[in-house]
C-alpha cells in the first residue's frame, strides 16, 4: 500500500511517499479416515461401531515491512511480524444399537471423542491448548400405530466436555398424526 500526499489539483506533494507491504506464507496438511462396522443381531437387530480420526496441522507466517527512501529497500518491522502455528488431532469412536420390538423400535448410542489442539500464536507470545475426553449419547424411540402414523423422539447429550452440566443437548418429538406431522423441540 502506498500514501501519497497531493494538493488539490491530485500533484504529488511527497517525493517519498510512505509504502508498507506484507509478506503471507504457509502450509497445512489435513488428513482424515473412517472405519464403520455393521452387524445384524438377531432378526431385527443392529450394531455399528465405527472410528474417526481428523488430523490437521500448518503454520502460516506474517512478515510487515516498510520501504525506507534512505536505504532505498524494504525494511522488516520484527514487532509487527506474527506466526501462527495449529495442530489438531481428534479421534472419536462410536457404537450403536437398535432393534425392533412389538411395542417400540429403538436405538440407542454413545460416542467417545478425544480433542487435542494446540494453537500458538507469536504476536500474544501464547499457546491455547486443548487435550480432553468428551462423551455423547443418544436414544431414539419411534412407533407407529391406528391413530398415529408415526411417532419419534430423538434425545442427544453431552454427557462431558463442552456441554458438561448439561445432560440433554436438544430433544424432538415428531408425531405424525393421520392428517400431517405435530412437532416439538426443546432442551
Amino acid at each position: 500500500m502506498t500514501d501519497t500526499q497531493t494538493d488539490s489539483e491530485w500533484n504529488e506533494n511527497d517525493p517519498a511517499p510512505f509504502m508498507q507491504k506484507s509478506n503471507e506464507s504457509g502450509n497445512e496438511t489435513e488428513v482424515r479416515f473412517n472405519a464403520d462396522y455393521y452387524r445384524p443381531i438377531g432378526a431385527e437387530g443392529k450394531l455399528e461401531a465405527g472410528y474417526q480420526l481428523r488430523y490437521e496441522s500448518g503454520n502460516e507466517d506474517y512478515r510487515y515491512n516498510e520501504f525506507d527512501h534512505i536505504l532505498n529497500d524494504w525494511v522488516n518491522f520484527e514487532e509487527r511480524n506474527n506466526d501462527f502455528g495449529l495442530m489438531r488431532n481428534i479421534q472419536a469412536a462410536y457404537a450403536i444399537f437398535g432393534t425392533s420390538t412389538r411395542i417400540v423400535d429403538f436405538q440407542v448410542g454413545l460416542r467417545a471423542e478425544y480433542t487435542d489442539r494446540i494453537l500458538s500464536q507469536r504476536a500474544l507470545d501464547e499457546k491455547f491448548e486443548i487435550h480432553r475426553i468428551d462423551f455423547f449419547r443418544q436414544h431414539i424411540l419411534q412407533k407407529s400405530c391406528l391413530w398415529i402414523s408415526s411417532f419419534s423422539s430423538v434425545t442427544a447429550g453431552a454427557l462431558t466436555g463442552q456441554g458438561r452440566g448439561s445432560l440433554i443437548l436438544f430433544r424432538v418429538i415428531r408425531i405424525r398424526l393421520i392428517s400431517g406431522w405435530k412437532s416439538w423441540t426443546g432442551t
